[in-house]
């Protein structure tokens, strides 16, 4: 008994050896993965879901000769990683608010008559004929919205009517199946890049005490 319990055990030794050996040869292989691969065999085995890839979108050779310039700003001001500041608006103070962002961004593209706040964005607009009002639950909005339009949101108030946020409109991301707007939400809000100042996934009716008012297009600007 004892001695077949020996060969046993002598039997086993080598089948021990051969797991351990491959084990180990996995082991150094996940190690010389980059860290991207190596999220592959991590949470059981379950990949996590790719962010949002707003670069490769807005370099879309598809969008007009005025949005392509467009995005390559959005980009550039996102390497920047700048956070909401309210009253900011330019980058050298270390962040910028949702119309300093707006301000800025078309400043890079030859607009330099566009006013400071979100209020008087949409004045000047307004009195140019540009402003198209519009209901955030109304799904026919999803088709005349265009990339480089202006969207408008003011408090739900019924003493103010001044508009008190402003962003660009980005276009549909297929990658993410979502829309984007590009600009600075607030103090607490990143984007998908994790930069204040980004590409945020745009939800019209961003619920509280904000309404959505419409979209406007900038005199000349090509959509």
């Amino acid at each position: 008994m004892n001695i077949h319990l020996q060969n046993t055990a002598r039997r086993s030794r080598p089948q021990l050896s051969v797991r351990r050996t491959c084990s180990l040869v996995f082991f150094c292989l996940c190690l010389a993965l980059p860290s991207h691969a190596q999220g592959l065999f991590s949470s059981r085995g379950r990949q996590a879901p790719a962010q949002a890839s707003a670069a490769s979108y807005a370099s879309d050779t598809e969008h007009s000769a005025d949005v392509r310039p467009l995005f390559h700003a959005c980009r550039e001001t996102i390497r920047m990683r700048l956070p909401y500041r309210y009253g900011g608006e330019h980058p050298r103070e270390g962040g910028m608010d949702c119309s300093g962002t707006v301000q800025w961004i078309f400043s890079k593209l030859g607009y330099t008559s566009i006013p400071r706040t979100a209020d008087d964005q949409y004045r000047w607009l307004k009195s140019q004929r540009r402003v198209h009002k519009a209901r955030a639950s109304n799904p026919k909005i999803w088709q005349d919205l265009r990339p480089g339009h202006l969207l408008f949101w003011k408090r739900k108030s019924w003493f103010s009517r001044r508009i008190n946020h402003v962003m660009i409109y980005a276009g549909y991301d297929p990658k993410s199946r979502r829309h984007l707007a590009f600009g600075a939400r607030g103090r607490s809000k990143t984007g998908i890049n994790g930069t204040g100042v980004d590409f945020h996934p745009l939800d019209l009716e961003m619920g509280g005490t904000t309404k959505f008012v419409g979209y406007a297009a900038l005199p000349g600007f090509t959509h």
